[in-house]
C-alpha cells in the first residue's frame, strides 16, 4: 500500500507527520490518536522529566516523538508516542480494543506490573529487585534495592493478554545484585568501626543503613550515602553521651528525692495571687524579716542581691548565696539565695 501524503495525516502538530512510519496510514494513526489515553505505549512528559522542569513539552519533541494529544491546562498532560511503537500500539488495539472499561483494565495490569517491581523509566522498562545482604555483626540483614533493565516485549504481551504466568516465565528468576560482595564488605567495615567505639546505641545504626540501601543508587553513590549515615549516627551518639553526662553530673532525675524532709512535714501551702504592685512581695518580706530562720529564693543573682540589701536595710542580718558568691553575715537570721543553691535538707521557719 502506498503511504498517504503527510498532509493527509491528522496530528496535533502537523510537523510530526514526517515522523510517522510510511506504512502507517491515516486510519491507523486515527485509531492510535483516539486511544491515546489508554494505550500503554503512549507516554507523557512527566515520564521523562519533572513536572516543573523547563521546556517540559519540548523534551519529547526533541527526542523525535509524535504528539498525539495536546495538553489541557489543569486537566490532562500531553500524550506522545515513539514512531517505532506505533505497530505495537496497533497490535494492542487489535487484541484489547478501545471500548468502555479498557482504561480500568490497563490500570489493573499496570498495578500488577508495579507489584512485580516493573515500571517505565523513560523510553525503557526496568525491574526493581530487593536482595538481602547478611552482615557479620549480630547477623544484621540489610536489604539492598537495585534496578535492572527489562525487555519491553513481554511487558507489551502482558498488557495485551493479562497472562501473569507467561510474564513471570519470560522474566525468569530475579537477578542477583552484581555488587553484593563489595557492598557487604563496605557495610561490614562501617559496622565494625562503629562497634569498636560504641556498643550501647549500636542498634540505631542498622535502620540508618537499611534506609540508604532501600534506594536504587549506583554503587559509588550508595557507599557514600552509607558513609554519611554512619557519620550522622556517630554525631547522634556523641550528643546522647553528652546528655547522659549532663544528667549524671546535674542529677536532675534524683532532684525530687532530695525533698524527703519537706514531705515528712505534711505542710499545707497557701498561694497568694494578685496583680503587679499589689503588695505581695512586700508582705512576704515583712513576714521574712520577723522570722528567726528564713530564706529568700530568687530566680536571678541581681534579685538575690536586692533581697539581701532589702533585709539588711530592715536591720535583719542576711547572708548571700549564689552560684558565683558566698557572703555569710555574722548572726544571720536569713539567707538570700538563687534558687539553684537552695538546701533541700535544712528546715527553715520562712522561705
Amino acid at each position: 500500500m502506498t503511504a498517504p501524503h503527510p498532509d493527509a495525516l491528522k496530528l496535533a502538530n502537523p510537523r510530526h507527520a514526517g515522523r510517522v512510519p510510511k506504512h502507517i496510514n491515516a486510519a491507523q494513526l486515527a485509531r492510535i490518536r483516539h486511544s491515546a489515553y489508554t494505550l500503554p505505549q503512549v507516554v507523557k512528559p512527566a515520564d521523562f522529566v519533572d513536572d516543573d522542569a523547563a521546556g517540559l513539552e519540548d523534551h519529547l519533541d526533541q527526542l523525535g516523538y509524535v504528539l498525539l494529544q495536546k495538553p489541557v491546562a489543569g486537566a490532562r498532560p500531553s500524550r506522545w508516542i515513539a514512531p517505532g511503537l506505533m505497530d505495537e500500539a496497533l497490535l494492542h488495539l487489535d487484541a484489547v480494543g478501545s471500548a468502555a472499561g479498557v482504561r480500568a483494565l490497563m490500570v489493573g495490569r499496570t498495578n500488577a506490573l508495579d507489584a512485580l517491581g516493573i515500571a517505565r523509566e523513560g523510553a525503557a522498562w526496568a525491574r526493581t529487585v530487593t536482595q538481602p545482604l547478611a552482615l557479620a555483626l549480630h547477623r544484621w540483614r540489610v536489604p539492598v534495592v537495585f534496578g535492572t533493565p527489562v525487555d519491553a516485549a513481554p511487558v507489551w504481551a502482558f498488557y495485551r493478554s493479562g497472562d501473569l504466568a507467561a510474564l513471570n516465565t519470560a522474566l525468569g528468576p530475579a537477578p542477583v545484585y552484581p555488587h553484593a560482595a563489595e557492598l557487604t564488605a563496605h557495610l561490614d567495615a562501617l559496622a565494625a568501626r562503629s562497634a569498636s567505639n560504641e556498643t550501647r546505641h549500636l542498634d540505631a545504626l542498622l535502620p540508618r543503613l537499611q534506609a540508604e540501601c532501600a534506594r536504587p543508587l549506583p554503587l559509588a553513590e550508595l557507599k557514600a550515602a552509607c558513609n554519611r549515615a554512619q557519620e550522622r549516627w556517630e554525631q547522634r551518639v556523641a550528643e546522647l553521651d553528652t546528655l547522659d553526662g549532663l544528667n549524671a553530673e546535674l542529677a536532675f532525675q534524683g532532684y525530687p528525692d532530695t525533698f524527703e524532709m519537706a514531705r515528712k512535714l505534711q505542710r499545707s501551702v497557701t498561694l497568694y495571687v494578685g496583680a503587679p504592685n499589689s503588695g505581695k512581695t512586700h508582705a512576704a518580706f515583712e513576714r521574712l524579716a520577723q522570722a528567726h530562720d528564713g530564706a529568700y529564693l530568687a530566680p536571678l543573682r541581681l534579685l538575690a542581691l536586692e533581697g539581701r540589701d532589702r533585709l539588711v536595710a530592715r536591720g535583719v542580718p542576711c547572708s548571700l548565696l549564689t552560684g558565683e558568691e558566698n557572703v555569710p553575715a555574722n548572726g544571720a537570721l536569713a539567707v538570700s539565695s538563687t534558687i539553684e543553691m537552695v538546701s533541700t535538707t535544712r528546715a527553715v521557719d520562712v522561705a
